[in-house]
C-alpha cells in the first residue's frame, strides 16, 4: 500500500492507519447492509456528509480495518473509554479530520469542472446516486488500461486519474470516452 494514499487516526493516544480503496468502499456497503441499510456508493459519501452515524462508523471502522490488524471491539473499546466530554469531543473531531484527510488522498476530483452557481439557493444539489458499475470499473482496469493489480486493492483517485490519462494520451475527449 502506498502511503500516498493512508490517512492516520490518533485516538486516545493510539494510531491507527487507513486507507480507502474499491475494497473498503464495498466492505462499508456490506457492512450497511447487516443493518438494513442497502446503499450505493455515492450514498455512503452523502451519508457521511449528512452526519449519518451507520455510514461514519462503517467508513471508520472498514478502512482502519483494512490495514491494521485490530478487531472491532478493541477500536470500540478505545474510542468509548474517555467519559469525559472535552475528550468525546476532540476524538470526534479527530475522525472528521481523519475522514476528510482520507477522501482527499483517495478520491477523485476532476480538474476541469466549473462550479455553477446556482439560481435556488434552496435547490438540492443533483447528486448522482447511481450504484458505481465495478464490474465494468475492472474490466476497463484491467482490459483497457492492460494493468494487472487487482481493481480491489486500487484507490477510486488512482484508477480515475489513470483513465484521465489514458483518454489524454489518447486523445479522448469525454462523449467519446462514454461510448466505449
Amino acid at each position: 500500500m502506498i502511503n500516498l494514499y493512508i490517512s492516520t487516526l490518533e485516538l486516545n493516544g493510539k494510531k491507527y492507519k487507513g486507507t480507502l480503496d474499491f475494497f473498503v468502499l464495498k466492505d462499508i456497503q456490506d457492512d450497511l447492509s447487516k443493518i438494513g441499510i442497502t446503499t450505493t456508493i455515492p450514498n455512503i459519501f452523502k451519508g457521511i456528509s449528512e452526519f449519518d452515524m451507520n455510514y461514519i462508523s462503517s467508513f471508520v471502522l472498514k478502512s482502519i480495518s483494512r490495514i491494521n490488524e485490530v478487531s472491532e471491539e478493541d477500536f470500540l473499546k478505545n474510542y468509548l473509554s474517555n467519559k469525559n466530554t472535552e475528550e468525546i469531543i476532540k476524538n470526534f473531531n479527530s475522525i472528521f479530520v481523519y475522514i476528510n484527510d482520507l477522501m482527499s488522498k483517495c478520491l477523485y476530483r476532476p480538474q476541469n469542472i466549473k462550479k455553477e452557481e446556482d439560481i435556488f439557493e434552496d435547490e438540492e444539489l443533483d447528486i448522482n446516486i447511481e450504484d458505481w458499475d465495478l464490474s465494468n470499473i475492472e474490466y476497463t482496469w484491467n482490459s483497457i488500461l492492460n494493468r494487472q493489480e487487482n481493481i480491489l486493492t486500487i484507490t477510486p483517485k488512482n484508477y480515475f486519474e489513470q483513465i484521465e490519462i489514458y483518454k489524454k494520451v489518447n486523445k479522448i475527449n469525454d462523449n467519446q470516452a462514454e461510448e466505449m
